[in-house]
């Protein structure tokens, strides 16, 4: 409906209010010089010329749409009127609000207050705008509160801003629905999610890698409790925090409903899910499969991604893909998610300051941190799915024959939970591996780890080379081996509690290894220290030659076995050199039983043997001998036999062969089945000195106490003391008393 200017015909007068005939009727915008039509009809279909030119009666059909200015003219051009503001009561569109009253106020007045509804935001930009400031309700997924701002009217960002409809947020957390994720499972959202995080931080390259290095977000993807399915990755810039309401765990099908899940459904298997955004010098993305360094940073080389937040959400593929989530170059980040169905479910290199506590299911390894991860700190559970990994890039293959692990370890087949490579400074706080070949892998770097826990890993536990690692509390069960360590590998181990693995070590590298580990660990590999051992090693027939040896409870069997341990010391630089070790030891023999001695042993440190319960026996075997150099050896509480053997020269139980050296035997009896106690060396020269405290001397007139060469040559000063106990007197009815050297030595004799 169209208000006609007044009744019938508009007439228009002049001055001397005489019909205006031929006179001129200008219409514009109110308030305006804008011109607008007025229209010859009610309908509004049949516009009037502008100016309206009026009949000799100075009338003309002139209909109103809206507010008006109007400029009335003679035919001579002179003003007769200009009135600025002339109010049509109708529009085509019917009453003008403003012209109806509810009370004091108008319905225009009552209309812009009021908040519109509509269902989406397709509804929003087609909706006819009232004033600056208006605001409206959306629904959908994408809806929201919005109002609408006249000054950014042509921005259109498909997040927070349509065309001047701004949304009404808190400023810090995005939503991908906003952007048109959908969120069933079965969509496609990832071009809205991209979109999102291009909101958030741009992922496109601009100008130069600095330009890039000066971007950042500081906002939140707040991810909804549900599964968004996405076909291709998803690229996230610098600042950038993506969270969600949970992560799931291995047993999580009902938290799969209400839980934030990223459902990878790719074509292209050979991808990551999720990847930092970096770019090259020249404008191109660093591809998730290229391991970029720190220097290549500082040279403006590639782009960096600082402070990345992946957390509380799922990070899930039904089909074997490449690699859940890759963060390159992307300092002070922090990664807390859980991965499935990936050959490498975190990988990460050159990200230092960084914290990454995941859980994952890998084919291949659960956390790669490869290459300057300085200062990073490590949490998580890693286990491994079944079957072969898919193999399109082996990124774990480092253990080179130098490293003297296992080449095999290379073999893309080779499971991993955790590998951390030139990382210094690693700090792991809790770390649970299981179920890989090798749990947890250090190497060219330094890790100092709180809690470990390794179970059922096919090969080892923990393995390194190259690194210095402290383990200050490790516990697990069901490992092949706890521990294979290859060239340069230093472990301080402060506590470890594990259980039914074949055996401690698999192997401890020869090379520059130093390997501590605590008095409990009943696992032994020659040059393995123990801490605060007492320099005892405990001997009993119940024992085992495999034990420590180092407390009671983890006794050797022979006494052979505890003779060897003590004997030498291992070059550090290469352990199978050894070298002539000079230190006070002693071996306790646990219950009274006999110890045979079967081989020969060459000692220089000072050994105290004596039995803790009762009279034990060491039995000196046919070629079972102590060669001495400047040391002594005593017996406590232990009897010495010697065995029935042919000759009469060089069968003896010890032999003196340089420096000053003691045999002592206190308290035991000693049985001389054929030989002698003790000869001096042909190929030698020293001081014996033979001493029998309150010892009962068995033997028969073949029998000697001490024997010689009988080469004036090769002299020997030889002293025997006996204290109470008894000599066989068939020994002391032989001309030289059971000493038998030649008689330029003899004025060394006491005690006969």
């Amino acid at each position: 409906m169209a208000l006609l200017l007044s009744a019938v015909r508009t007439r228009f007068f002049d001055k001397s209010n005489k019909p205006l005939a031929g006179g001129k009727v200008y219409t514009y915008e109110a308030n305006s010089t804008d011109p607008k039509l007025t229209w010859s009809d009610t309908d509004l279909s049949v516009p009037n010329t502008n100016p309206v030119l009026l009949d000799n009666e100075g009338t003309a059909y002139v209909y109103l749409d809206g507010n008006y200015r109007i400029r009335v003219e003679d035919k001579d051009g002179v003003l007769i009127e200009d009135n600025p503001f002339v109010q049509s009561f109708f529009t085509k569109f019917g009453l003008p609000a403003d012209l109806v009253i509810d009370r004091n106020e108008t319905q225009k007045e009552i209309n812009d207050k009021t908040t519109q509804f509509v269902p989406s935001i397709g509804v929003l930009l087609n909706l006819i705008v009232r004033k600056d400031g208006m605001q409206v309700n959306v629904g959908g997924v994408q809806g929201g509160r919005f109002i609408y701002v006249e000054a950014e009217k042509d921005k259109n960002d498909g997040v927070i801003t349509y065309n001047g409809w701004r949304r009404q947020w808190d400023g810090l957390n995005v939503k991908p629905e906003w952007a048109g994720a959908v969120g069933d499972g079965i969509t496609d959202d990832t071009i809205a999610i991209q979109k999102a995080l291009d909101f958030i931080s741009s992922t496109v390259f601009d100008t130069s890698v600095e330009v890039m290095n000066k971007k950042g977000g500081g906002r939140n993807l707040a991810l909804s409790a549900t599964k968004y399915r996405t076909t291709d990755t998803l690229w996230v810039g610098a600042y950038t925090t993506i969270k969600g309401s949970c992560s799931l765990g291995f047993m999580s099908s009902e938290a799969r409903k209400t839980s934030s899940v990223i459902f990878a459904d790719f074509n292209d298997v050979n991808k990551a899910v999720i990847s930092s955004s970096n770019f090259k010098a020249n404008g191109s993305r660093v591809p998730f499969d290229e391991v970029t360094s720190g220097t290549q940073y500082d040279n403006q080389e590639v782009s960096g991604t600082h402070c990345i937040k992946l957390l509380d959400f799922s990070v899930v593929s039904t089909k074997k893909m490449h690699i859940g989530a890759r963060i390159q170059n992307s300092p002070q980040s922090s990664v807390r998610i859980y991965t499935e169905g990936f050959d490498y479910g975190l990988l990460v290199n050159a990200s230092w300051q960084s914290d990454f506590n995941c859980k994952t299911l890998s084919y291949k390894c659960g956390l790669l941190l490869l290459n300057d991860n300085n200062g990073v700190k490590t949490d998580g559970y890693y286990n491994s799915l079944s079957g072969e990994p898919l193999g399109y890039k082996n990124f774990i293959d480092f253990f080179s024959n130098d490293t003297d692990t296992l080449e095999t370890l290379n073999d893309s087949s080779t499971k991993f939970g955790v590998v951390s490579r030139y990382s210094f400074g690693l700090n792991v706080g809790s770390l649970v591996c299981e179920h890989n070949t090798i749990g947890l892998a250090i190497a060219n770097g330094g890790a100092s780890i709180q809690t470990l826990y390794t179970e059922l890993n096919t090969l080892s536990g923990f393995c390194s080379f190259s690194s210095n690692v402290t383990i200050n509390d490790w516990g697990g069960s069901f490992d092949a081996y706890d521990m294979l360590l290859g060239a340069n590998s230093i472990l301080n181990i402060n506590s470890i509690t594990k259980s039914r693995s074949i055996s401690g070590f698999y192997k401890v590298s020869q090379w520059n290894s130093v390997i501590t580990v605590p008095l409990t660990y009943n696992f032994y590999k020659r040059g393995v220290i123990y801490k605060n051992a007492q320099d005892t090693i405990y001997v009993s027939s119940s024992g085992n030659d495999s034990n420590n040896g180092v407390i009671a409870s983890n006794p050797l069997r022979t006494i052979d076995e505890a003779i060897s341990r003590i004997k030498n010391t291992y070059d550090f630089n290469d352990s199978t050199i050894t070298r002539q070790q000079n230190k006070k030891f002693a071996i306790v023999l646990l219950d009274a039983n006999i110890f045979n001695l079967n081989i020969e042993h060459v000692v220089n440190s000072n050994i105290d043997i004596y039995c803790a319960a009762g009279l034990a026996t060491v039995l000196f075997t046919k070629n079972g001998r102590l060669v001495l150099n400047n040391c002594s050896i005593g017996f406590r509480n232990c009897s010495v036999s010697k065995s029935i053997d042919a000759g009469t020269i060089e069968n003896a139980c010890f032999w003196s062969r340089d420096g000053n050296n003691t045999v002592s035997i206190s308290t035991g009896v000693v049985d001389i089945g054929g030989g002698g106690i003790a000869y001096c060396d042909f190929n030698g020269a020293s001081i014996l000195n033979l001493i029998f405290n309150n010892a009962e001397i068995n033997g028969d007139a073949s029998c000697q106490l001490v024997q010689s060469n009988f080469n004036d040559t090769s002299p020997h000063i030889v002293n025997v003391i006996r204290s109470r106990g008894t000599i066989s007197s068939q020994i002391i009815g032989r001309p030289d008393k059971g000493v038998s050297i030649p008689l330029s030595w003899q004025n060394k004799i006491l005690g006969l």
